[in-house]
């Protein structure tokens, strides 16, 4: 597979799988489903026949009565390697919303112990989805990890809040700076009532 500038060059009839893992990187037996998930966000054009996959950038695609658009210039909707990033969290995030489905409902005094028996649960994926988060950004350093949290709430917008619940470094910018001036403020309560203690005693 060629390269020029260190940017892999498309063979004209595409790349297998094989390939495929190679240009990301990633496993050879993560490249189909990374590959499907990329052709159903229209990032990329995958072509089957026989069983048989090849990959191509989507500009590349032919359109009908049209000649082959190779040369048209199509900046990607979101960086590949993070597409890749969220197909491999997606079993975690599966794992989370069938936690969640067991919830009887209820009050907390209701169920309790298996109300924390799944809440226990939900962190454990959590946390599991912080450090598949922190390996990703150590491997991949030119990608801001503000990308990578945004990816994630674009993808999963009604899971990342529970996440968030146990994991704040995941939280969004705008509720994680709510955060911060909620805790200035209970902190400034806080220091409000000890000194009116100290006056009341003294």
């Amino acid at each position: 597979m060629g390269r020029q500038g260190g940017v892999p060059q498309v063979p004209d009839d595409g790349w297998s799988f094989v390939g495929f893992a190679s240009a990301l990187p990633c496993h050879p037996s993560e490249a189909e489903a990374i590959a499907r998930y990329l052709h159903r966000k229209k990032l990329i054009w995958l072509s089957m026949r026989a069983g048989h996959g090849r990959v191509f950038p989507a500009a590349m695609r032919s359109g009908r009565g049209r000649p082959r658009a190779r040369g048209v210039e199509q900046p990607p909707l979101i960086d590949p390697e993070l597409a890749g990033f969220l197909t491999q969290a997606h079993p975690t995030f599966l794992k989370i919303r069938l936690l969640l489905g067991r919830d009887p409902g209820g009050a907390w005094n209701e169920h309790q112990a298996l109300k924390a028996e799944i809440k226990f649960a939900i962190a454990v994926e959590a946390t599991n989805l912080i450090n598949l988060c922190r390996t990703f950004a150590k491997e991949h350093p030119a990608i801001p990890v503000a990308a990578l949290r945004d990816a994630l709430w674009l993808d999963r917008p009604h899971t990342m809040p529970i996440v968030a619940q146990t994991q704040p470094d995941l939280a969004p910018a705008w509720l994680r700076a709510f955060r911060l001036a909620a805790e200035g403020e209970a902190a400034a309560l806080e220091e409000s009532d000890r000194r009116r203690a100290d006056d009341l005693l003294h």
